[in-house]
């Protein structure tokens, strides 16, 4: 049980720590909002206007920056300074 908790500690932190990665990186590159809210408004309206697994697939591009955003901000968990 101890093991069960340790490793879904891990997986919350590294999801948390990209997600707030990619959303300072969204802050900081303003010129990318309207292509990434064109694509998410048209997936939304293409799903009758529901959040579905099947429309998150088709956000190609919000996606790609997610992706792009964990790469220039590889997870450093365990590292530490000596």
């Amino acid at each position: 049980m101890l093991r069960l908790v340790h490793i879904l500690t891990a997986a919350v932190h590294t999801s948390s720590v990209t997600w707030l990665n990619a959303l300072y990186d969204l802050s900081q590159h303003p010129e990318i909002h309207d292509e990434l809210r064109e694509e998410i408004n048209s997936v939304f309206a293409s799903e009758n206007g529901e959040w579905r697994k099947q429309g998150l697939t088709k956000m190609m591009k919000l996606d790609s920056f997610v992706k792009e955003s964990a790469r220039f901000h590889p997870f450093q968990a365990g590292k530490t300074s000596r």
